[in-house]
């Protein structure tokens, strides 16, 4: 899919003159490869035969039913998983190529612009872990690091905190998005600036082969 940029701001226009003529551009562009997924399991005369029968059927629908919903959910996670790679070889030794447009790995501090040389960072500096001032520099990362492709800076509201699934990680992201008062603050009264802020989505599949 490609993306096309157009220039954001219109210019003065004096009279008796030509308008400015803006510009357009088509910026980088990444394959989407297709992929069928199947399973199968063998019923055996004894299933089939036997009081269980009803049972192994219903069992075997359902599993075949979240097989399919549970490799797509995987393979998307991964993207996220290998996001500091520009690639990575899945279950069935296929390689997964999970760099964008610019050939950097999806996770960069020095992505590129089609038409600029203006670069930005999609990672917060040091990798700090999950705290109030780790927030706040993500928040400000995303501020100042959108471009389109000409290098004019762009606005975007995100309202999703993904991170993995550990309870130490997700309680303390959760207490800081819930809490009425500021959980850093001795005081009660401390309004927390981020109560409903933010939606949480805990990654069980995450940093899993």
């Amino acid at each position: 899919k490609n993306e096309i940029d157009f220039t954001t701001y219109a210019r003065n226009k004096p009279e008796g003159a030509n308008t400015i003529k803006g510009s357009m551009g088509i910026g980088f562009h990444q394959s989407v490869g297709l992929y069928r997924y199947g399973l199968e399991f063998d019923i055996t005369w004894e299933m089939r035969t036997t009081q269980q029968w009803v049972n192994v059927v219903n069992l075997t629908a359902e599993a075949l039913a979240m097989a399919v919903p549970q490799r797509i959910n995987l393979d998307m996670t991964h993207m996220l998983t290998f996001g500091n790679a520009v690639s990575y070889v899945d279950m069935d030794g296929v390689v997964r190529n999970t760099s964008t447009g610019d050939g950097l790995p999806l996770f960069n501090s020095a992505h590129l612009l089609a038409f600029s040389a203006t670069t930005y960072s999609n990672i917060v500096p040091g990798n700090p872990l999950f705290t109030k001032p780790a927030l706040e520099a993500a928040e400000l990362l995303a501020k100042y690091n959108i471009f389109d492709n000409f290098g004019v800076m762009k606005q975007m509201s995100f309202k999703t905190i993904w991170c993995a699934d550990t309870p130490n990680l997700t309680n303390d992201i959760m207490q800081y998005i819930r809490s009425t008062s500021d959980p850093v603050q001795a005081n009660p009264g401390v309004t927390n600036p981020y109560k409903g802020k933010y939606d949480i989505l805990p990654l069980s599949k995450l940093a899993t082969d």
